[in-house]
């Protein structure tokens, strides 16, 4: 398969067992319409979603002060190491696919520097492709929420997603 990237991507695009969502122009019925193709594939998945956009980077301002205006108008203080997340596409997921889900794992990924110390967040984290062959160290924290334990209705999930990133942000 040709991998495809920037604007040669659709709205939501399949690749590579993907899905990737263009959130400036977001379409829910395209992506329900991919949620219910993996139901009928039937096969055991795991979804990976980042609500937050894009990995917060220092260097990216316009980005940030989106972010802090997104917190203002849903009344939440900004993060200092995270962009605020978007609630639309983790709700999609949530209301189709929770019955065939036993849980949701939060996964939070902080980069260190040689010595192991977590780097500064006003640095750029860098590629994952220029951070291997160096062997620096990052921690990975995985929690597991059990599926019945997630709240369903809309704001009670909005509210539970941000104080994830407010742990995250610790």
């Amino acid at each position: 398969m040709q991998r495809q990237t920037g604007s040669e991507l659709n709205e939501i695009d399949i690749l590579d067992s993907c899905v990737y969502v263009d959130r400036s122009n977001f379409q829910a019925n395209k992506a329900i319409n991919v949620i219910r193709e993996i139901i009928k594939m039937r096969s055991e998945v795991w979804m990976m979603i980042y609500p937050e956009g894009r990995r917060y980077n220092p260097e990216h301002l316009d980005v940030i002060e989106k972010s802090k205006e997104f917190a203002k108008s849903k009344n939440v203080e900004p993060y200092r190491h995270h962009l605020v997340p978007r609630v639309r596409g983790f709700q999609l997921l949530m209301d189709h696919l929770s019955q065939y889900v036993d849980a949701v794992y939060d996964v939070t990924v902080v980069y260190a520097d040689a010595d192991g110390r977590p780097l500064d967040h006003r640095r750029r984290v860098p590629q994952l492709t220029n951070w291997l062959p160096d062997q620096h160290t990052f921690h990975i924290h995985i929690t597991r929420i059990p599926i019945h334990a997630m709240p369903k209705e809309p704001s009670q999930l909005q509210s539970w997603l941000f104080n994830r990133f407010r742990i995250k942000d610790k």
